[in-house]
């Protein structure tokens, strides 16, 4: 990532995959100047019933299968979990 040129004003970014490669790809990410808002994961892996009666996918004060499961990084952020 570090020899990509981005045009920050357009640029938005899905972050997708192995949930342990978030961390540092969101880094680079910011660290390119990319805003919290524009940078988009999805936090799926964490559903089990998909209608929030067994609230497996509870993280803080948001259920990832009603309110998600895809979430900007500045709302992952303050959810008070890690990806």
């Amino acid at each position: 990532m570090a020899k990509i040129n981005l045009p920050l004003e357009n640029t938005v970014a899905f972050a997708c995959g192995l949930p342990v490669m978030f961390n540092s790809v969101i880094k680079e990410l910011k660290l390119k100047g990319i805003k919290e808002d524009n940078v988009y994961s999805n936090l799926e892996r964490r559903r089990k019933s998909g209608v929030g009666k067994c609230q497996h996918c509870a993280i803080g004060r948001t259920l990832v299968c009603i309110d998600g499961p895809v979430y900007t990084y500045k709302q992952i952020r303050t959810l008070g979990e890690q990806i």
